[in-house]
């Protein structure tokens, strides 16, 4: 087990507000003697949520070596009677009978880096009864035009090092789907949203296609575009990742453009398309303000 694997856990074990957020739901959606599968259990946090809530048997499914962390930590609350670690991929795992319930938090800083939709889409075909649950619902994916200079103070710094000009690797940098921590100031314009995600109906074999219209709210440049979901956990629980609150772990994707000048009132237009087969999320997009696009390279998370 790779040592980042283990702080990229323990920065998500951190998100209080996820946290909550999950406990909450869970309670809600998980019913006294459900059998309920985690898919990419990591840790088993979202298992152990469920038994407490009442689940009969849970099945935590996970490919990656946490799992063998999960199995200690299931133990340590007295919870592996209910909860049974199944250390493999998803394809390869079939439950006896349907399940009740499917948990599935394998939502990225942009909804779909993280193979979302195939998960989801497989573990609903395979694994769940007819008229049962799911966590989350549904996904709303949002995204808004920011200023120019938002969430990247430290890149600046890339362009000289220790009296040396790197500014080439700085641009290459800055040029990348990354991650930032935005709040409402940064942004030129209301959000839009890009997508919703219908988790009972989605599949994973389809490209997702968006073209986006913002009006400016005031002077200022563009510098690019941000991402961030909604995903409604439960009738009455939501989990977005939007704010810069320093425990979101998420924080959000940034699509950056060649910068520009905008005016209040300016259109503001992008193009947005996303494939996320299995093991590869690739987004592409261009900002219509400038011929030719300002960004055309596909990204590779």
């Amino acid at each position: 087990m790779g040592l980042m694997s283990l702080v990229v856990h323990g920065e998500m074990l951190l998100d209080n507000g996820r946290n909550r957020a999950l406990a909450a739901a869970i309670e809600e959606v998980v019913r006294p003697g459900d059998v309920v599968a985690d898919v990419g259990a990591g840790t088993g946090i979202l298992a152990m949520l469920a038994a407490r809530a009442g689940a009969a048997q849970v099945y935590a499914i996970e490919r990656a070596p946490i799992a063998a962390v999960a199995r200690a930590l299931l133990a340590r609350n007295g919870l592996d009677d209910v909860v049974q670690l199944v250390h493999t991929d998803l394809t390869e795992f079939a439950p006896p009978a349907r399940v009740d319930v499917v948990l599935c938090e394998t939502l990225g800083m942009a909804c779909l880096d993280e193979g979302f939709r195939a998960t989801m889409a497989d573990a609903r075909h395979r694994l769940l009864r007819p008229g049962g649950r799911l966590l989350p619902a549904d996904v709303t994916v949002h995204v808004a035009p920011v200023r120019h200079g938002a969430g990247r103070a430290r890149l600046d710094q890339l362009d000289s090092l220790v009296g040396l000009d790197f500014a080439p690797f700085g641009d290459l940098v800055r040029a990348v789907h990354r991650r930032v921590h935005l709040d409402a100031s940064d942004l030129l314009a209301p959000a839009k949203t890009a997508w919703l995600l219908d988790c009972h109906t989605m599949e994973a074999d389809e490209t997702l296609t968006s073209t986006l219209s913002f009006r400016a709210t005031r002077d200022a440049e563009l510098g690019g575009f941000a991402m961030w979901f909604d995903a409604a956990l439960s009738p009455s629980v939501r989990l977005s990742n939007w704010g810069n609150d320093p425990e979101n772990h998420w924080g959000q994707a940034f699509l950056p453009v060649t910068v520009r000048p905008v005016a209040a009132g300016e259109r503001i237009e992008l193009a947005v398309s996303i494939q996320d087969s299995p093991g590869q999320f690739r987004v592409h997009w261009r900002d219509g303000g400038t011929n030719p696009p300002a960004v055309r390279q596909p990204i590779d998370a």
